[in-house]
C-alpha cells in the first residue's frame, strides 16, 4: 500500500518531536525539519535503539 504524502510528512514530524525530546536538534549539519525522513529514520534508530553485546 502507497503512503500518502500526508502520512508522510506526519511520520516526518513525529519523528522530529521524538528527536527534540532526546536533545538532537540537527543532524547532518541540517535542522531537524530541514532533514530528509530517511536521514531522520536513520538519527532516530541511532539514538534510540541499544546494541546487544554477546
Amino acid at each position: 500500500m502507497k503512503k500518502t504524502l500526508q502520512d508522510q510528512e506526519c511520520n516526518k514530524n513525529h519523528l522530529v518531536d521524538h528527536l527534540l525530546d532526546l536533545g538532537i536538534f540537527k543532524i547532518n549539519g541540517k535542522q531537524l525539519y530541514q532533514a530528509t525522513l530517511q536521514e531522520l529514520i536513520q538519527a532516530y534508530q541511532q539514538y534510540t535503539i541499544k546494541p546487544v553485546h554477546a
